[in-house]
């Protein structure tokens, strides 16, 4: 008998406990005011004995009559537009900053809000509903700035924007952010604009990936769709880039060529335009054209305003486009990785700057078995894949010139040189400059 009520002690401590901690999830709101004598213009304090949990809150009631009428109509009492605030619909209201505005409940996300409100409720909800919404695809491996960056700009025009990605839950972005979207594939509510960010993205994406699946679905609904960075691959995998001009990271625009012929690929601008959708550059490229996609649907008056708001240097006729430079040609030659070199050579960046006619790069090379000449082989031997040797020099410097010709047939000429450091044999500069002939 007494181990009997020891167990019934225990498992009544268990529940007592469970119950808490639901009751913990949902935070009472309203201040414990009865939501239902709120509505009637009242402010009548609510039992902690009588209560509904509803949406995220928990709702206390001064009687039992109006927990009946609460339950019957929940949406008719409880605090509308899912608790959000009532002037940011995408930032969380506080349970204790409430509104009553024809008779409706509001939530306020700060002070500030809550005053700003006073008087303006219905038309601020007809404003926010008013406004354009845009879904932000993310995926595991998102580069970050291709999102915010737009997520900023259209925000600040004073868009609806949300995230959505493809299951629940948080996700992780190529640095380590922890992010969770707002929506899934599933529940997203169709945009008007559609933005699709880069990082870890397939360049021959699979038809049944998910990503690819939900461009095809969405994305022809939309007014406008918008990539950034290689998200035009999204773009380009789902068939919707096929006879339109696209761009994309400055470091993939052969790739992009290559793999998809219909697209005609441009590297001599931030963005293209195709009308419903647009492609951008790399990285930043995607705050552009967001600024752009704004100056499309509102005019150019909002877009800069939007642009000095987030102190942006916005300069869009400064033709910079970063995939025109002329170390284009140098990429050519010696791929993503670089030149190669012997194995154990440490190499660092001294300098690097250019423009669409000339480019200039240096490296600091050391190494322990390092010496000048085997360097300018290995170099020489790469260069002259692609490249015409016209001239070989040695005298304390290795030095040696090319020539070649770019995609349209013009002619360049490249001078590599290799400096020894005379404090230190380990060390050498390497330095290479293009321009046109």
């Amino acid at each position: 008998m007494y181990k009997f009520m020891l167990m019934s002690v225990a498992v009544g401590g268990l529940l007592m406990l469970a119950s808490s901690a639901v009751a913990e999830d949902k935070p009472v709101v309203l201040k414990g005011n009865d939501p239902v004598a709120l509505v009637g213009g009242k402010e009548v304090k609510g039992s902690e004995a009588i209560f509904s949990d509803f949406g995220k809150f928990r709702y206390l009631f001064a009687n039992a009559e109006d927990k009946k009428a609460f339950d019957a109509a929940p949406e008719k009492f409880a605090v509308q537009r899912d608790g959000n605030c009532v002037m940011m619909s995408s930032m969380p209201g506080d349970p204790n900053l409430y509104l009553v505005s024809e008779g409706k409940i509001y939530l306020a996300g700060s002070k500030g809000c809550a005053e700003g409100a006073k008087g303006h409720v219905e038309e601020l909800i007809k404003e926010q509903d008013s406004r354009k919404k845009v879904a932000i695809m993310l995926f595991p491996g998102v580069q970050i700035i291709d999102y915010t960056g737009p997520f900023e700009v259209l925000g600040e025009a004073g868009y609806d924007v949300y995230t959505v990605a493809a299951k629940p839950g948080s996700l992780i972005t190529n640095m380590g952010m922890e992010v969770t979207p707002k929506y899934t594939f599933d529940n997203c509510p169709q945009p008007d604009i559609l933005v699709l960010p880069g990082g870890n993205v397939p360049q021959d994406a699979e038809p049944s990936d998910e990503q690819i699946a939900f461009v095809k679905k969405i994305a022809p609904k939309t007014q406008y769709t918008m990539s950034v960075c290689n998200g035009a691959f999204w773009l380009a995998n789902s068939g919707l880039l096929d006879g339109k001009s696209a761009t994309t990271f400055y470091g993939m625009l052969d790739d992009l060529k290559t793999k998809h012929p219909k697209i005609n690929v441009i590297d001599d601008a931030k963005f293209a335009d195709n009308g419903q959708y647009m492609c951008t550059a790399g990285l930043s490229s995607g705050i552009e054209g967001a600024l752009h996609m704004v100056e499309k649907i509102d005019g150019a008056g909002a877009a800069k305003s939007v642009a000095l708001n987030m102190e942006y240097n916005w300069q869009p006729n400064s033709g910079f486009a970063r995939g025109a430079f002329a170390d284009k040609n140098l990429r050519r030659v010696i791929g993503r990785t670089g030149f190669n070199l012997p194995d154990g050579t440490d190499v660092k960046t001294i300098d690097v700057g250019g423009d669409k006619d000339h480019w200039d790069k240096s490296w600091a090379l050391t190494g322990k078995d390092l010496t000048q000449q085997a360097l300018m082989q290995g170099i020489q031997k790469q260069l002259s894949e692609k490249w015409k040797l016209e001239k070989s020099e040695s005298d304390g410097v290795e030095s040696t010139t090319w020539s070649f010709s770019d995609d349209a047939g013009k002619a360049w000429k490249a001078v590599a040189v290799i400096t020894p450091d005379t404090s230190d044999k380990t060390k050498f500069v390497f330095s290479i400059h293009l321009e046109r002939a």
